[in-house]
């Protein structure tokens, strides 16, 4: 009697042990065919099991941890691949732009008469210098994008450098008609900054005033106990309010701007740049057809000394006619 028991006992025991061997085939079988259509990229749902296993669903946790990342990783992949392929149809556009027009004028030029070869040879120079710049915004932004832009900070004089730069610009606003109104403090401003980024960074914002201006522009920098902001104004076209975020993203332009040769990289190099040096976005407001920029760099400033005045003649702020003064 007592080995009938234990022999009916054994055999109630395989019989729990078949069952369970074949619960784990099968679960194992359903781990498989939701993995292989993970790895298949039929599907993008994490793996699921029904059999209640502390040990599998452990290891069926890992396994979705790692889908998941995968998952994160194949996303941004497809993002870049996106933004690969609208860089290169945005830089084909641009650069086909000035080249078909330097192709034109050099045909005009090969049986031009000596009266309007200047001509031609000046609207070629500025051609070659606008697809010169458009080259240059791509470099940069490629170095930017893959992080790789080599960022030197040391100690940079604002005033002085704002002044350096709009005299080298100087022909810039000439040949466009325009006469800067122009106000810059009586006093050494220092920052602790990049300088090529810093020429950069005001250099994009003269030359995006300066091609979107209807009528003049004004460049003021501006002091404030521990603020110092760089604001460019200009009046333009009606730029719908919805657009404003617009601006500081990569290739939008406003139609005027299109029209006077921008790629649309300007505004966005300068947002990564100070970005990067630590410093919030540019701020844009739109009021009256006055589109006007602000550029914070008040998080790399070491100190503001007055010095360019004496005593008697020292003022917090004053207006300057550089082209006046040099010119």
């Amino acid at each position: 009697m007592g080995w009938a028991i234990m022999f009916l006992v054994l055999i109630a025991l395989v019989i729990i042990l078949s069952i369970s061997l074949i619960n784990w085939k099968i679960q194992i079988y359903k781990v498989i065919v939701q993995l292989n259509a993970i790895l298949n990229r039929k599907t993008k749902k994490l793996v699921t099991v029904s059999l209640s296993d502390r040990r599998l669903e452990h290891l069926v946790e890992i396994i979705n941890q790692i889908v998941s990342k995968d998952n994160i990783y194949l996303g941004e992949i497809q993002k870049k691949e996106n933004e690969l392929k609208e860089n290169i149809s945005c830089l084909s556009h641009d650069l086909r732009t000035p080249l078909t027009s330097i192709r034109g004028y050099l045909q005009l030029l090969s049986s031009a008469p000596d009266e309007k070869r200047a001509e031609y040879i000046s609207a070629l120079s500025g051609k070659a210098l606008r697809l010169e710049r458009l080259i240059d915004d791509f470099y940069q932004i490629s170095l930017l994008e893959a992080g790789q832009y080599p960022f030197y900070y040391e100690k940079v004089e604002l005033c002085s450098l704002l002044t350096e730069i709009l005299l080298d610009n100087y022909s810039i606003f000439s040949v466009n008609g325009i006469e800067p109104q122009i106000e810059i403090p009586n006093m050494d401003i220092y920052l602790n900054a990049d300088r090529k980024a810093c020429i950069r960074i005001i250099q994009n914002l003269i030359f995006n005033a300066v091609t979107s201006t209807t009528n003049n522009v004004v460049i003021q920098l501006i002091n404030i106990a521990d603020s110092v902001q760089l604001c460019i104004k200009n009046p333009v076209a009606s730029i719908p309010t919805e657009e404003y975020s617009k601006l500081l993203e990569r290739f939008y332009v406003a139609d005027v701007s299109r029209s006077n040769g921008t790629s649309g990289q300007g505004l966005y190099i300068v947002k990564k740049l100070l970005l990067m040096m630590n410093c919030t976005n540019p701020i844009i407001e739109i009021h009256d057809h006055n589109f006007m920029i602000t550029i914070d760099f008040s998080p790399l400033l070491i100190k503001k000394i007055i010095c360019r005045t004496t005593a008697k003649e020292k003022k917090p702020s004053q207006s300057r006619d550089i082209f006046t003064r040099h010119f």
